[in-house]
């Protein structure tokens, strides 16, 4: 090969690569997309993307939402509160309540806000360590309904979380309430007619009841206390007449024995309210009265009861005025705040006489207040009275700051000249709140 047709070569092989590489298209790594698993999750890296996240207001939106987790209101079900949301104010609300299995939980928002003015965030976590602030989220409202119903998996806490978008406010309704998540299985009757629980020993204690059973009158209709299919209605030993019904809800069987009549066969499709047969004592019941013995299988026995019999569902009565709600308060007696606990059981702080308190909500006979240290708890409706009367009067003999809050860390609104006269409302530790024709506020009490 001669040199001259070498270079011509070479020059063509060059020449390719060059081609080729000018060819080549430049990797452009792409990110993955952020996939919100709820509009509270969307709003938030709404936030972080805008650069809002990293203000003050974005700051203590998001440090509220952690608030509400951490240091929630302690309630029981049935609760109901009405409650007040200053659009100034970034608080998110908390309410932790402990939820059987069996049970549904309720939860209903209503809102006096238009449904386009703003979205509100209702969700639903699992307590699973309170020491490490771990929250497993179950569920939470859709854009258009502020409603959400979950059936506990496990005895557990669980926290409903509220929160508006930055600067939204507005008056609310929540009522949260516990509900059996199966219809009672024997018509006309309930909890009454429970003879027998679950894990009481039989046969000498050789094994234990794995239901409950109901007492009815031989003939009295069985229901289904849900939708779905039948397995199985092969009599046997123990349990006589019966029907296996699978629950394809909640993916759990339902035992039905000792029964007079049988009304369905295997594989019928079954709606709940349907009548499927009747009591009686077929089986091992024979020497006792007629009864249905009801159970539940997943993964084994599961106790009945909480899935069928209704808890205590009545509000307690309305005895604090929700007019009231968005008023300045004090208390007429020393007392205790409930602090963020509406039950019996939670931790109290002493209040003083003539302590100066925010309404911000009720709940039955409590009021719910807000200290002006921001400090949130309940007092009951006759722990409070209303501003009007003074409580003294405030001879200004030298002249006195007056402060937007009870600290001289606040706005100065006045410096009141002397002589002149205030009338005291409250206190709030060594201040006074105090008022006259033109103006109120706070004066500190000494000095």
């Amino acid at each position: 090969m001669s040199d001259h047709l070498f270079k011509q070569i070479a020059f063509c092989f060059l020449l390719v690569i060059v081609i080729l590489s000018s060819c080549k298209e430049e990797v452009v790594v792409v990110p993955e997309p952020f996939r919100p698993s709820n509009h509270h999750e969307a709003y938030q890296h709404q936030l972080e993307i805008t650069g809002i996240a990293e203000t003050a207001l974005g700051k203590e939106w998001i440090q509220g939402s952690k608030d509400a987790l951490t240091q929630p209101t302690i309630i029981e079900t049935p609760f109901s509160e009405d409650f007040y949301q200053d659009d100034r104010s970034i608080r998110s609300v908390g309410y932790r309540l402990s939820a059987l299995r069996g049970h549904k939980v309720t939860i209903d928002l209503t809102s006096e806000l238009e449904k386009d003015e703003t979205t509100l965030f209702v969700q639903v976590f699992r307590v699973i360590s309170d020491s490490l602030q771990q929250f497993e989220h179950i569920a939470s409202n859709s854009d258009t309904l502020n409603y959400i119903e979950f059936e506990p998996q496990q005895d557990d806490d669980y926290i409903i979380r509220f929160q508006t978008e930055i600067l939204r406010g507005g008056r609310f309704n929540i009522k949260v309430k516990s509900l059996p998540a199966l219809a009672f299985p024997v018509s006309g009757k309930d909890k009454a007619a429970i003879g027998s629980l679950f894990g009481v020993p039989r046969d000498a204690g050789r094994r234990k009841h794995h239901g409950i059973d109901i007492f009815a009158r031989r003939h009295t209709p069985i229901i289904a206390p849900c939708d779905g299919y039948v397995k199985s209605t092969k009599d046997n030993e123990l349990g006589g007449k019966v029907i296996w019904l699978n629950d394809t809800e909640r993916q759990q069987t339902i035992y039905f024995a000792h029964l007079q009549d049988v009304y369905v066969e295997e594989d019928d499709q079954i709606t709940k309210g349907d009548t499927i047969g009747t009591v009686g004592n077929s089986g091992n019941a024979k020497t006792t009265a007629p009864h249905l013995h009801f159970g539940i299988y997943k993964n084994g026995p599961i106790d009945p009861y909480h899935f069928v019999v209704k808890p205590r569902t009545r509000y307690k009565r309305d005895l604090a005025k929700n007019e009231f709600i968005g008023t300045v308060a004090r208390t007429n007696s020393p007392t205790q705040l409930k602090v963020n606990d509406i039950t019996r059981k939670g931790p109290k702080t002493p209040l003083p006489e003539n302590q100066i308190v925010h309404i911000i909500g009720t709940s039955g006979a409590y009021y719910k207040v807000e200290l002006p240290d921001n400090s949130i708890g309940y007092l009951t409706y006759t722990e409070i009275e209303k501003t009007e009367r003074r409580v003294s009067r405030l001879k200004i003999t030298d002249p006195k700051k007056l402060y937007t809050h009870p600290t001289d860390q606040s706005i100065v609104l006045n410096t009141l000249s002397q002589p002149s006269e205030m009338e005291i409302l409250g206190t709030h530790g060594k201040y006074f709140y105090v008022s006259n024709d033109q103006e109120s506020g706070w004066i500190l009490s000494e000095g």
